[in-house]
């Protein structure tokens, strides 16, 4: 078992159609340490969920208020 934490990056995009042919392309990338004794499939996944949460939310700004 490691010592040290560990780096762990996880990465999310999404592109939407807007319509009168735009489109948006959202994306965000976050880092955190995997401490030892702290699983990795755990931290992902607590890392993807908040990151892609995130992403739908500015996304349902900009495409609910127009850009605003």
């Amino acid at each position: 078992m490691p010592t040290k934490p560990r780096e762990i990056c996880v990465q999310f995009s999404l592109t939407a159609n807007l319509g009168d042919w735009n489109s948006a392309k959202l994306g965000a990338t976050v880092s955190d340490s995997i401490e030892p004794g702290e699983e990795f499939e755990a931290k992902f996944d607590e890392l993807y969920t908040k990151i892609r949460r995130k992403i739908r939310e500015e996304l349902g700004k900009l495409t609910h208020n127009n850009g605003d």
